[in-house]
């Protein structure tokens, strides 16, 4: 870095005075703890680009003070350990600052129905920027995590809250800090945002998908900013239904209660489940999850249903007892190593709630299939736009791939425009 200017050679003085300070050990010398809310998904950046951040984007020169003379400093190694970045609310500290009080909760506003994504983006930025301290390992952070974080001194003595390094990964379920902030949930905030990044390996055989990968919410109550309108107002009037089956004997439940496992899915999300031989998936473009018009869920009778009448659920009782231990989920992909005894009686009972899904609209099971090849597979039959979307997703990502999917990079970036609306943003006017 040349100095041709005189701010430059301030800039340039000031960088080698602050990394030279003999009572400034350390840039995260602090005694007091922060607890941190991590409100962005993390992402990966090289130790380079972080050292960047945390200097205030002043490039070292190569060389150092030392011992009163210049010296070369060593260059630093290319390959060294990554860092996880995000953004992070500071819930309290040890001494009982709060420096983020006067900031709104992004978590709880989004909680309370805020719609406005661009104002929930601006509010995060305001937050403080916190990046892994160089060569730190074991559990990594998600989004709406609680860290424990030391922050580095400002120009001031006070906590910079601009730029900070978190040292180490604090449990949520540390009783100081769960009672704390037990009621602040940040999953409205990743439903409002729609998409979750998630740092993803995922492998079959040889080959393996590198995340991010992004996904969706798979909460009923979100189910309207997720899915197709249409598909989402028939998914709404399946889960009425199973909401209003329920036992004589046992009122207040409902028979079955299904539990969400997948909704929309981005087209790498699909390619990572298509290589995983031991799920049935569609191929990339291919599956009706990318649109918004499936959903795959699995279902359980609840304990007290069962043994509210045990001849009629006698078969999910185990031998030698007179009622069930616990509840008893329905067969997903592992119906076909069922006794045939059991294996009817699952099959009795889905094809109750395929009754349900059929008056919503619903396709069940996938046509010209058994229905243990995917029981957990719930579609709305929409066409039309669907198809186009479709062919758009096709359009896009396979001929610069070509057809063979082993021959997909496993690193490829998520693009996500060609499954939502099957226009490319960056070709319109």
């Amino acid at each position: 870095m040349a100095a041709t200017t005189n701010a430059e050679g301030l800039a340039l003085l000031a960088g080698l005075v602050r990394k030279n300070n003999p009572n400034n050990k350390s840039l995260t010398d602090n005694v007091v703890k922060f607890f941190v809310r991590v409100i962005t998904e993390p992402i990966d950046v090289s130790s380079t680009y972080a050292d960047l951040l945390l200097s205030d984007n002043f490039i070292e020169p190569p060389f150092e003070v030392s011992g009163g003379r210049l010296v070369h400093r060593e260059e630093p190694d290319p390959g060294s350990h990554p860092r996880l970045v995000f953004m992070g609310k500071i819930l309290r500290t040890t001494n009982g600052l709060k420096p983020h009080i006067f900031l709104d909760d992004p978590c709880s506003l989004a909680s309370a129905g805020e719609q406005d994504i661009q104002y929930l983006d601006k509010l995060i930025s305001l937050h403080t920027l916190f990046i892994s301290e160089a060569g730190s390992y074991g559990v990594t952070p998600k989004f709406g995590d609680v860290v424990s974080v030391t922050l580095g001194q400002s120009d001031f003595q006070g906590p910079e809250l601009k730029v900070a390094t978190f040292s180490e990964v604090s449990s949520t379920q540390d009783s100081e800090l769960y009672n704390y902030e037990s009621s602040v949930q940040c999953d409205s905030l990743k439903a409002r945002l729609f998409l979750n990044t998630e740092r993803s390996t995922i492998t079959s055989g040889q080959k393996q998908v590198l995340g991010p990968i992004h996904h969706y919410s798979k909460k009923e109550e979100d189910l309207g900013e997720v899915l197709q309108e249409d598909a989402a107002a028939a998914f709404s009037d399946f889960f009425d239904e199973l909401s209003d089956h329920k036992a004589a004997d046992v009122p207040s439940s409902p028979i079955y209660i299904p539990e969400i496992t997948s909704t929309r899915r981005s087209v790498k999300h699909q390619f990572s489940l298509w290589l995983n031989n031991d799920l049935p998936a569609a191929k990339p473009c291919y599956s009706d999850h990318q649109y918004g018009y499936a959903i795959d869920m699995k279902f359980r009778i609840p304990m007290r249903v069962i043994n509210s009448d045990t001849a009629k659920y006698g078969a999910f009782i185990p031998e030698g007892e007179t009622s069930a231990p616990q509840d008893v989920w329905l067969c997903t992909s592992n119906c076909k190593d069922l006794s045939d005894e059991l294996r009817t009686e699952h099959k009795k009972h889905y094809k109750k709630i395929q009754e349900f899904a059929n008056r919503a609209g619903l396709i069940w099971p996938i046509p010209d299939k058994s229905w243990t090849y995917d029981p957990v597979h719930f579609a709305y039959p929409s066409k039309g736009n669907k198809d186009t979307l479709k062919q758009a997703c096709k359009d896009y990502y396979y001929p610069p791939r070509g057809d063979s999917l082993e021959d997909w990079p496993s690193d490829m970036d998520d693009v996500v425009w060609p499954i939502e609306t099957g226009v490319d943003p960056l070709q319109q006017s």
